[in-house]
């Protein structure tokens, strides 16, 4: 049913087998879907790309809590335990709880909004400190958890902006561990997951 249907793929990383859900933007209907996906696969963090309007028109629901707030979707509360501001963009710490079992597990909500649609950010400085900030997350995750956990990346399509992090991403690490990147390669990799990853020239050029 539309209620359960989740437009995403998984994708492999640099060095990880499904890494990456890369997805839709959440939508009225598809909330309470994206959470339980959160939840069955123990998502530990969330890389949301997008505005929730941009030039008037909706570009993803409001679907977490911002800070202090707390959110009842189907059998999981949402509650935002605290907010830290960067430079351009912002990640809040997310206790998501089992409302039966009162099983919980944290999730980061990294919202990064200068980054317009169909196109690239001004300068790479402040997605340079995106990626960076979600791998050091991702690796206290991993630390503290008995098994990997996949990271969720959603623009409003979530094929443009989220496939642009998703291949940085990976270049950012080949160019760490070979002191090259092969940027053509990697959008390939990307395109056999999910269709139309990274969509104009602009976004081509900025990874």
């Amino acid at each position: 049913s539309p209620a359960s249907y989740i437009n995403g793929n998984w994708m492999d990383g640099f060095s990880q087998s499904r890494e990456y859900i890369v997805t839709q933007g959440p939508l009225p209907n598809t909330i309470d879907a994206f959470w339980r996906m959160v939840w069955e696969f123990k998502v530990c963090q969330i890389v949301m790309i997008t505005n929730l309007k941009e030039k008037g028109r909706v570009k993803c629901e409001k679907y977490w809590p911002f800070e202090g707030e707390q959110l009842k979707i189907g059998d999981l509360i949402l509650l935002c335990e605290e907010v830290k501001l960067h430079a351009a963009f912002q990640v809040a710490q997310l206790r998501v709880v089992h409302r039966h079992t009162g099983v919980a597990h944290t999730v980061h909500h990294l919202w990064f909004q200068d980054w317009p649609d169909h196109g690239v950010p001004d300068t790479t400085e402040a997605v340079i400190d995106l990626l960076l900030t979600s791998r050091e997350l991702r690796t206290r995750a991993l630390a503290s958890r008995e098994q990997v956990a996949p990271i969720a990346v959603h623009c409003s399509a979530g094929i443009g902006r989220s496939g642009v992090f998703v291949g940085c991403d990976i270049l950012l690490q080949q160019a760490e561990s070979f002191g090259q990147v092969d940027a053509l390669g990697a959008l390939c990799h990307m395109r056999r997951a999910r269709g139309g990853c990274v969509q104009t020239p602009h976004q081509w050029l900025y990874m």
